[in-house]
């Protein structure tokens, strides 16, 4: 077994799923600039956390779609994950996102956050058909880069 810390973010939505840390986006410059400023520093206290423990893996982020976009963030936030903490990294992409992500390359693993359908407990049927619906495309996107994938959260 190996331990992976993976920090999250949640968002206060009502309890009605309405908005999630994917949909974090802002119009101005400045808001996007205060944002990575202090989600840097947010990631950069786990991973001296993540050394001071020894885990083995630490996500550096996870189901960010919209910030995504930013790959020159994303790139300062890697390097400063680094620059503190010295095993291996990755990102928790959601499973509609993981093709639009420029940044793997700068990361160890390739990550994904494969959900269940309909907020209800899948099948052995409904979990073969998600694998089967995203199978390809993982393993195009795993040859293209030559990283590993990790399925980072299978929820059921």
């Amino acid at each position: 077994l190996k331990v992976l810390l993976k920090p999250r973010i949640g968002i206060i939505d009502n309890l009605d799923d309405t908005y999630t840390s994917a949909d974090i986006g802002f119009s101005s410059e400045s808001d996007w600039v205060k944002w990575f400023s202090e989600y840097s520093a947010y990631i950069s206290h786990y991973a001296e956390r993540a050394k001071k423990t020894g885990v083995d893996i630490f996500c550096v982020g996870t189901e960010l779609s919209f910030t995504t976009q930013r790959e020159d963030k994303w790139k300062d936030i890697i390097a400063d994950a680094r620059k503190l903490y010295n095993g291996k990294l990755v990102y928790a992409s959601k499973d509609d996102n993981f093709t639009n992500i420029a940044f793997w390359k700068y990361l160890d693993y390739i990550g994904i956050e494969a959900g269940k359908p309909s907020g209800q407990l899948p099948s052995v049927e409904d979990m073969k058909a998600i694998w089967d619906k995203w199978h390809s495309t993982i393993v195009a996107i795993q040859l293209a880069l030559n990283k590993p994938v990790i399925l980072t959260n299978w929820m059921v």
